[in-house]
């Protein structure tokens, strides 16, 4: 992978410019899709599914800040992945959501303790996870969410409708990011390109009759999380067993965004970095556990 020059990762960029950039990482990133997939498959109520696209919110938040400033210290975002999503599922249907955040607490353990102190997260990827094999599978699980896109983008009511809004979104991005290119004063333009273009897209698809914003004028305008709100943690052999599974191959895939974005930036992946990381990954699980967000995370 060719090495970008994007300067030094720890640089200091305006409060304004960073507030532009994160909100359009997380518009971007389609953190919510995740949560909505879930509840989906365990037919949550309304007020259930609101609470876990809430708390995927707030827990990637959280885990975020504690990866990117304290633990692996790179440009990373954290956010749920869609690999355990069938396994999830069912783990909920048959033993209940509290079970599945109840497996998170000694998973978050173990994951934690791989990393520091007893450093050997990093001694098992270099021997089992070099950065082909972590490509890979980014690779394939891209490939494999292919449908799960088409058949979430695709809600208008013709298919001729659905081209419109979708070339007029893909021409704006275009040219917003050409504008920032090539005139210096719209510079800014680039860097918030995916931003406006979704703003604007949105606008696009209100004149087909594709958005609704009732649910959005219906919301309180604060509300304060909730601690456990889909009960308390329950402890059971088979999720527990199940859920470690799974958080290891989801590590596999985490590992290998590391070994991207480390390649990306040049910013060295160190022994010391990924065992920090492993750490950071912990505690996202014992903070997902608390808050009831979308399970398992990884690097986007």
């Amino acid at each position: 992978m060719t090495k970008l020059n994007l300067g030094d990762i720890n640089e200091k960029i305006p409060l304004q410019k960073a507030i532009y950039l994160g909100i359009q990482h997380v518009l971007a990133m389609d953190l919510y899709i995740v949560p909505i997939i879930l509840a989906g498959i365990l037919a949550f109520n309304t007020q259930d599914s609101a609470a876990l696209i809430q708390m995927t919110f707030i827990v990637a938040g959280i885990a975020t800040l504690i990866q990117s400033g304290f633990s692996l210290k790179l440009p990373v975002m954290q956010g749920p992945s869609y690999i355990p999503l069938g396994a999830i599922g069912a783990l909920g249907k048959s033993y209940g959501m509290a079970a599945v955040y109840g497996a998170l607490i000694p998973v978050g353990i173990a994951i934690f303790l791989l990393g520091k102190p007893l450093n050997k997260f990093s001694q098992l990827v270099r021997k089992f996870v070099p950065p082909i094999v972590g490509g890979t599978v980014i690779v394939i699980v891209g490939i494999s969410l292919i449908p799960v896109a088409f058949s979430g983008i695709y809600t208008g009511p013709t298919p001729l409708d659905n081209m419109a809004v979708a070339g007029a979104s893909a021409a704006l991005l275009t040219g917003f990011i050409l504008i920032g290119c090539f005139i210096k004063a719209a510079h800014w333009m680039r860097l918030t390109s995916v931003l406006l273009s979704m703003v604007f897209g949105t606008l696009v698809a209100s004149q087909y009759g594709m958005v609704d914003f009732s649910s959005v004028a219906d919301a309180p305008w604060f509300a304060l999380p909730e601690l456990m709100p889909f009960g308390t943690p329950e402890f059971h052999l088979v999720p527990i067993a199940t859920m470690m599974f799974i958080a290891l191959i989801v590590l596999i895939e985490t590992t290998g965004t590391w070994c991207a974005v480390s390649a990306v930036t040049g910013a060295e992946l160190t022994d010391e970095k990924v065992n920090a990381g492993a750490n950071g990954e912990g505690i996202g699980y014992f903070i997902c556990s608390l808050f009831g967000g979308s399970c398992y995370w990884l690097f986007n």
